[in-house]
């Protein structure tokens, strides 16, 4: 039986802050999947903390960033972090969007967004 649900669109906000490769990997795969796949209504990438310093450098995971970046989809970046791993520039050399994120994805949950977090 399908349940109905308050807000009947697939829209979901995935939250990579994990500085563990393997936990950031699987969330940036889920990423691509969620972005190219079409099966979503709407979704939203950020990546925070750990997991900021850690794309700068790995190359596999930032080609993957990228890839979400040319699939068409903003990569938020919380800046305070960026800024204390001393990342801000290469994140935004890498096409992320830096900035203060907490107002940003406090929006993205008002609106219903699911929150999926690695």
């Amino acid at each position: 039986m399908e349940t109905k649900t308050a807000n009947p669109e697939a829209r979901v906000m995935i939250v990579i802050a994990s500085g563990e490769r393997e936990k950031a990997w699987t969330g940036l795969l889920y990423a691509q999947w969620a972005v190219g796949s079409g099966y979503l209504d709407s979704v939203r990438v950020f990546l925070w903390g750990p997991a900021e310093e850690l794309v700068t450098r790995d190359m596999e995971l930032k080609t993957m960033v990228k890839e979400i970046i040319n699939l068409g989809e903003t990569i938020y970046v919380c800046k305070a972090c960026a800024d204390r791993y001393g990342v801000s520039g290469e994140l935004e050399k890498m096409g992320c969007r830096v900035e203060y994120v907490g107002p940003v994805s406090t929006k993205f949950i008002r609106q219903g967004y699911t929150v999926f977090n690695w």
